[in-house]
């Protein structure tokens, strides 16, 4: 998933333009987070982008890892599995 995140950004911060899907609401929103911050409003849009699908990663690894935890599992201490 990190893979698949960081291809994502590279692909949507190299592109020559970027066609605006928001709300004439939500621009004003990240507007006036930009102008809190004193950032660019391109700044705060990729860093709440990032945020976004970092929560998604951590979402998905969670489930993941819910799904692979199974009862009576053998357990390994961390110096055992860092031999």
């Amino acid at each position: 998933m990190p893979h698949l995140r960081t291809f994502f950004l590279s692909s949507l911060l190299s592109a020559d333009s970027f066609n605006n899907p928001f709300e004439e609401q939500t621009v004003e929103f990240f507007a006036s987070i930009a102008k809190s911050e004193h950032k660019s409003l391109s700044c705060v849009v990729k860093e709440l982008a990032i945020e976004a699908l970092e929560r998604r990663e951590d979402m998905y690894l969670s489930k993941l890892a819910e799904k692979l935890d199974t009862p009576n599992a053998k357990v390994h201490t961390h110096e055992d599995a860092w031999k």
